[in-house]
């Protein structure tokens, strides 16, 4: 019998099938036997007087506990297995239509319970757009805000335009706006999702629905008013946009496609990952065209075209309007090498966390672009040259980094309001027993949404299409961008949003591989060759987790996998809280 002979386009696929396989991997390791959560911890300002001050934005990295993760991965699978037997109600438009409300109303709930003033860089943007409505330009002085970061220039714009409608700092409002746009976000992952599978939005559309539904993280980014939810929603309008070009070849999905990934990156330059991924894999669907079809390869060239020339339009069009509003000749501002060089250096948040360098270098650089730049590159050629000297420290401190910042199942949004002005609406949930069960919630959550992921690069690898390395190649992109960017655990939701497809998908291709499984042990029984086989794979599974769990107390592991360095003090920390709110309460 003849081998099948792997095409280079299939290679391909299949070398980032295993890429993404192996990364998800790795943090569903991490999820299993650990976690980290944003809190606040007292440290010392000043060595000489001993002062002390609070990092409210502290990463705690605390031991999990993965017989519980194991508990709730194997009822899914059981009920999986039985699925027929343990069938959900099917519901059409109209249900799909009803969970998007409920989802809407649980938003409004949060937003107007709360009323949280923005803080940090989201309340400067705002007021920065109300002073620029005014004609107060005095941001791009010379050490102002502006001045610093004119790629914030499309936010500050963005948030002009929503002052026209609604009116100046009318923050509730505006978060309101964004409560359109995550329902808008939720909908096209379930429009590419259904592109993707080529099904119409009826079994993996309802369990998409049904897991953003219950991400409740995201929710609260409604409270976010900095460009990342706007930005993720047209991002995802332009695959989907991309998607249906690739099969009407339309002027309107082009157009569209190409407006709406400028917008993207306009309002935040993060989403140039979702661009790049994009171009790429217009690339390998020109590459693998049917007998080089040159129509649909000329088609697919225009479209990268309109990608890169709708946003240099916009690029443009900010650069003149800057250029208007401050009177000046275009603003370079901080060079974007120091992100990468404070992102590779320790923060007193977490390893790669903002520590002030990017500010400081420019100050000390007389705020001069290019100095600033070569002092960057330096530092990086400084801190790259030490790994092989300090490999371990290096280790740990990119262990610790990726952690920090995908192993964090609140994605900080209790950090998103604390510390805000507003009404004690949600008090219940940012302090005490409230606060205890929402992350208790979460990390199981995400700790189940990294094992359908997974799921689906194994069972998928060498069964499906080229589409379905989309959202696998965009996460992969994050991935590896933030491994060397200044890191948050709030700049990787976006790419995290993007597993809720893959996940469901591959929850459901594993329910059909236990349902067949389960029919051929009934069909044949245990003793028949099928059957031995069954057991043999089921009992290497359990072997592999036996040995990983029987490992994960020793040091190596905990070093590389599954970083627990703060579990006594996250306890105390914990117990503080609730201790307190049960005083205040009182």
């Amino acid at each position: 019998m003849k081998s099948k002979t792997i095409t280079g386009v299939e290679l391909v696929r299949r070398i980032l099938f295993t890429g993404f396989a192996v990364i998800v991997g790795y943090l569903l390791i991490h999820s299993v036997f650990s976690t980290c959560y944003i809190g606040g911890i007292e440290y010392i300002t000043d060595p000489g007087t001993g002062a002390v001050g609070v990092n409210t934005e502290h990463t705690f990295f605390v031991k999990d506990g993965y017989l519980l993760h194991l508990c709730v991965f194997l009822v899914c699978s059981i009920l999986l297995c039985y699925r027929k037997k343990f069938s959900f109600v099917r519901w059409g438009r109209k249900g799909n239509i009803a969970l998007l409300v409920l989802l809407a109303l649980g938003m409004v709930y949060i937003v107007l319970s709360g009323g949280y003033y923005p803080k940090y860089d989201q309340r400067t943007v705002m007021e920065l757009a109300a002073a620029l409505r005014e004609g107060d330009g005095s941001s791009f002085e010379v050490g102002g805000y502006l001045f610093k970061y004119p790629h914030q220039m499309g936010t500050v714009l963005y948030f002009q335009i929503l002052s026209a409608v609604f009116g100046n700092l009318n923050y509730i409002a505006f978060e309101l706006v964004n409560i359109l746009f995550i329902l808008g976000t939720y909908v096209l992952l379930v429009k590419i999702g259904g592109e993707i599978w080529r099904e119409k939005e009826e079994n993996t559309g309802r369990g998409i629905l049904l897991v953003c539904l219950l991400f409740w993280p995201y929710l609260f980014y409604a409270f976010y008013l900095y460009g990342t939810v706007t930005g993720l929603f047209f991002a995802l309008l332009s695959f989907y946009m991309m998607l249906l070009y690739e099969k009407r070849l339309g002027l309107i999905q082009l157009l569209l496609g190409g407006v709406a990934m400028a917008v993207a990156v306009v309002i935040k330059t993060n989403y140039l990952i979702f661009l790049i991924a994009e171009v790429l894999y217009l690339v390998l669907s020109g590459c693998c065209a049917v007998k080089k079809d040159r129509k649909k390869i000329l088609a697919l060239v225009i479209f990268i075209a309109a990608l890169f020339g709708f946003l240099a339009l916009s690029k443009a069009g900010i650069n003149s309007y800057t250029r208007y509003v401050n009177g000046k000749e275009k603003v370079e501002g901080i060079p974007m090498a120091t992100y990468i060089a404070m992102g590779l250096q320790d923060g007193k948040s977490a390893p790669g966390w903002y520590n002030g360098y990017n500010n400081t270098v420019y100050e000390e650089n007389g705020f001069d672009a290019e100095k600033t730049l070569e002092a960057a590159k330096e530092e990086i050629r400084k801190i790259i040259s030490g790994y092989p000297q300090n490999l371990s420290a290096s280790i740990s401190f990119f262990v610790k980094k990726i952690a920090s910042q995908w192993n964090n199942p609140t994605f900080q949004s209790l950090w998103l309001l604390e510390e805000r002005e507003g009404r004690d609406g949600l008090l219940w949930l940012m302090e005490g027993k409230g606060r205890v069960i929402y992350i208790f919630l979460v990390n199981l959550f995400q700790t189940w949404i990294l094992a359908g992921a997974f799921l689906y690069s194994i069972l998928e690898m060498k069964k499906g299409g080229l589409k379905e390395t989309l959202l696998a190649l965009t996460f992969m992109g994050g991935f590896g961008f933030h491994l060397f960017w200044e890191a948050k655990a709030m700049y990787t939701i976006p790419f995290f949003l993007l597993l809720i497809p893959l996940c469901v998908r591959g929850y459901g291709k594993w329910g059909e591989y236990l349902a067949g499984k389960r029919e051929t042990l009934r069909a044949d029984g245990a003793a028949s060759p099928a059957g031995k086989r069954i057991i043999r794979r089921a009992a290497v599974i359990l072997a592999v987790i036996v040995v990983i769990c029987g490992v994960s107390n020793m040091d190596a592991f905990a070093k590389l996998f599954a970083r627990n360095d703060d579990t006594e003090v996250f306890n105390v920390y914990t117990q503080e809280i609730v201790k307190q709110y049960e005083v205040d309460g009182e």
